[in-house]
Order: structure tokens, then C-alpha cells, then sequence
């Protein structure tokens, strides 16, 4: 049991630090090329810490007791952890922005079915959780377009001359720093619990379990995340500071909402269909191409993740029933 112990912190670990790897929060203040992707990403990583700290117990709760509708056992954690870990270090490798949220939904799943049949996934959270993925960008898409309009009308026409309009743009850049900061603080409480909800379970306490994973996330962040940031930030549209901050404020606001009502939210989703927004309000010319292939690694996170997860907790049992 010592050995399971060892294995599932060190896989939630690993999943935080893939979760940091890509995370896409500060791809926006990249973007717009306020600051480089490197200082971006240790700022975001900072307040990912925090957020999983502070604000991370509610989603964890709801991953790690909601779910399943049984009682999780080491082999079953442990293969949760294990197919997440495998299918973000591809995803990160590849420089996919996919959703941890899918990855660890498609785990306990795969999980759940392969022990209970069907009975063992609770599938009213599940719908619950679904609806708000599905929602949750269209929100974003809509707010993020409104607010540059906002934005576009009332501010940026009536700044007369180059130097009026530089003065309103750098204004927007440090309003875009305070509302990606509060996105990476919102998405930390919500991302955290990806990867401690089922570790908790096996230590018997959270807060260990949040220092673990928020540590990582940092450390993911920080080292490995500059790839996806510039992929997320500046492939999708070109950002001006005014734009990106209408598309960050957006996913900050949802993102915080959805983490301390407890319900897991993809924040990919939710920043990208808010660059869109702006994008189509600019009306600049959107990289569908980039956009389908995002969509695509989403659709795909959660039915590997799922298989992944099955085949492992199998193989863990036939390992157990050998020795």
C-alpha cells in the first residue's frame, strides 16, 4: 500500500505539472505582447498557487466524491491519475491546449464503468458538468464580444491621434495584467482539483493535497508553459491590449463563478471562444484551422482519457490478483 502511496502522489504531481505546462491563462498578456511568454508565465503560475489554495476544496469535492458513485479505492485513484498524467504529457508535448477537466471527467468515468457498469458514474453530475462546458464558451464568446464593443465605441473612437490611442492602449495592457491575474487565481481553484480530488481521498487531507498540486502547477507553468501561451495567444487572432483584456475579463469572471459555485469548467474553452468574440468585433480574420484543431484535441481528451483509464485500473487488478 506504500508503494500505491508513493505512485498516486507522484502521478498527482505530474499532473499538476502538466496542468501548469498547459495552461493557457496568460496567453492573452503574451498575445498582446505586453510582456514576454516566460514573465507571463511565472506571474501566472504565482497565482495558480494561490488560487489552489485558497479557493481549490469546492471543485475538488465535487470531482472526488460526485462522480463516482461509489467508494474510490487506491487502484481506482491510482488509474485515474495515471491515464491523466499519460494523455496531458502528449498534449503538452504536442503543444495541444486540451482540458484537464475532460482528462480527469473521462478518467473517473472510464473508472466508474469498467467497475459498476454504468451505475457506477453519477450521470446528473455529469450532465451537470457537460452543460457547463457546453454553455460556459458560448457565455464567454458573447461577453467578450459586448465588452469590446463597449470597449471600441466609448473609449478607443474617441481617442484622437496616435499618442491619445498608445495612452489607451497601455491602460487597457495593465487592466489586462489585473484581469489575467484574476483568471489565473480563478483557474488555479478550479484546475487544482483535476488533480487533488482523488489524491485527498488517499491522504485524508486537502490542504496536503492542494500545497502538493499547486506546487506543481507552478513549477509546470513556469518552466514548460511558454509553448501553449504563444500557440493560445498568438495563433488564433492578433491581439491588441484593449482586445485581450475584453477576452481575458470574460474568462476571469466565468472562471471565478463556476470555481466557487464548485462546478469544473474548461477555462481553454472558455479564453478561446472569447478571443473569437473579440475577433469577430474587430472583425479580423480568425484562424479556423488552428481553432477545428483545438476543438479536436478537446473531443478526443475524453474518450482516450476514458479507455486509458479502463485499461489501466485492469491491468493494475490482473497485477494484484498475480502477485
Amino acid at each position: 500500500m506504500l508503494i500505491l502511496l508513493i505512485a498516486s502522489i507522484m502521478f498527482s504531481m505530474y499532473i499538476a505539472i502538466s496542468i501548469g505546462a498547459n495552461d493557457e491563462t496568460m496567453s492573452t498578456v503574451a498575445g498582446s505582447r505586453f510582456m514576454t511568454a516566460l514573465n507571463a508565465a511565472i506571474i501566472g503560475g504565482i497565482f495558480n498557487l494561490i488560487g489552489a489554495l485558497l479557493i481549490g476544496w469546492k471543485v475538488e469535492e465535487t470531482i472526488g466524491n460526485d462522480i463516482l458513485t461509489f467508494r474510490v479505492s487506491k487502484f481506482h485513484a491510482l488509474a485515474i491519475l495515471s491515464s491523466m498524467s499519460i494523455w496531458l504529457t502528449i498534449a503538452s508535448l504536442l503543444g495541444l491546449p486540451v482540458s484537464v477537466t475532460h482528462s480527469v471527467i473521462g478518467s473517473a468515468i472510464g473508472v466508474g464503468v469498467l467497475s459498476n457498469g454504468l451505475a457506477g458514474v453519477n450521470w446528473e453530475v455529469i450532465l451537470t458538468i457537460v452543460l457547463g462546458m457546453l454553455v460556459s464558451p458560448i457565455i464567454g464568446f458573447i461577453l467578450s464580444f459586448l465588452l469590446y464593443e463597449i470597449v471600441k465605441s466609448s473609449i478607443l473612437k474617441r481617442a484622437k491621434g496616435i499618442t491619445s490611442r498608445e495612452y489607451a492602449e497601455l491602460n487597457f495592457s495593465l487592466l489586462l495584467l489585473s484581469s489575467a491575474i484574476l483568471t489565473a487565481f480563478s483557474k488555479g481553484g478550479n484546475d487544482v482539483g483535476n488533480a487533488t480530488a482523488f489524491l485527498s481521498n488517499i491522504l485524508g487531507s486537502s490542504i496536503i493535497a492542494r500545497i502538493i498540486c499547486g506546487i506543481g502547477m507552478l513549477v509546470g507553468l513556469s518552466t514548460l508553459g511558454k509553448k501553449v501561451l504563444i500557440k493560445v495567444g498568438m495563433s488564433v487572432v492578433n491581439l491588441t491590449p484593449a482586445m485581450a483584456f475584453s477576452a481575458q475579463f470574460s474568462t476571469g469572471i466565468i472562471t471565478f463563478l463556476a470555481t466557487v459555485m464548485g462546478l469544473p469548467l474548461s477555462s481553454s474553452q472558455v479564453l478561446i471562444s472569447s478571443i473569437i468574440g473579440v475577433g469577430y468585433a474587430r472583425g479580423m480574420k480568425i484562424n479556423y484551422k488552428q481553432v477545428v484543431g483545438i476543438i479536436v484535441s478537446w473531443i478526443l481528451t475524453l474518450p482516450v482519457s476514458g479507455i486509458l483509464a479502463a485499461l489501466i485500473v485492469k491491468s493494475l487488478l490482473l497485477a494484484t490478483l498475480m502477485l
